[in-house]
């Protein structure tokens, strides 16, 4: 399920690792440029190639689509399998699988397109082996330590407006903007914590691991956000050809991403 010699995932990989002048810069422009674009989905493309065409998969199809793009280039590159600390329905360990690339003298270098962890994997992954499943009776989390509390002193500055509690006033739900591990995330209550990446050329903050949400603030005066637009991006997959002239606007298209904008769903900071 790794096809690095089809000709579609090679052409694709010359294409985005051009210029890259390493085979680290390479593997990093692989994850960079082109599977921040797939879609979260289970089972998804399962396949390096069905990933590829499809632009969905879960953690299996995006780390084979690496590995493949890896091998098309000349790099070597297998799955590793284990578990994976998130912060899904209160926290928890998955199953979970990522990329080990080859370089040399520094050996088999674990990445996890998955989470867009690009130069190293967190602490929360937890190697079975290659082959490997993932189905314990128990897990118990023995210890931790977490950084300074003193999140006013250490947040900075181009941070310092947007964290705070924001009101769906429509819906009468609670978000919290939060500083963490060095940057921003968002509370969803009862759910789960999404960390964010630093905002895009057009001022919107996406989630690391996921493309489907993103968020834009607004009327930042005095230090503070006064607002917060959630979007939402979801796939929708054409089923059929209409009978209306609609089909001369649609006849080409294939899979259809829609955006529904939150912006009727402005999220007030409280």
């Amino acid at each position: 399920m790794i096809e690095s010699d089809d000709p579609l995932i090679i052409s694709e990989a010359v294409r985005i690792t051009s210029g890259s002048k390493d085979s680290w810069k390479q593997q990093y422009a692989l994850v960079n440029g082109w599977q921040k674009n797939i879609a979260g989905a289970l089972p998804g493309g399962i396949s390096a190639i069905n990933t590829l065409k499809t632009r969905e998969a879960e953690c299996g199809g995006h780390s084979r689509l690496l590995a493949a793009f890896c091998r098309a280039v000349g790099i070597p590159a297998r799955l590793s399998a284990g578990c994976m600390y998130t912060n899904y329905y209160s926290g928890g360990f998955g199953q979970h699988a990522w990329t080990e690339v080859y370089m040399g003298d520094e050996g088999w270098i674990p990445v996890d397109a998955t989470v867009n962890e690009t130069e190293f994997i967190d602490a929360g992954h937890i190697r079975m082996g290659e082959n490997a499943t993932f189905r314990p009776v128990k897990m118990e989390i023995i210890d931790f330590r977490s950084g300074s509390t003193d999140t006013e002193a250490i947040i900075p500055d181009d941070f310092k407006p947007l964290p705070g509690s924001y009101m769906n006033i429509e819906q009468y739900r609670m978000f919290k903007i939060i500083y963490k591990n060095g940057g921003l995330a968002i509370d969803i209550p009862g759910r789960l914590v999404l960390d964010l990446d630093p905002p895009d050329e057009q001022g919107k903050w996406y989630p690391k691991m996921t493309r489907e949400i993103c968020l834009t603030p607004l009327d930042i005066a005095e230090g503070k956000a006064g607002r917060m637009i959630m979007h939402q991006y979801t796939r929708l997959k054409k089923m059929s050809s209409p009978d209306t002239g609609l089909n001369e606007i649609l006849k080409n298209s294939g899979n259809i991403l829609a955006t529904i904008s939150w912006a009727m769903l402005s999220l007030i900071l409280m």
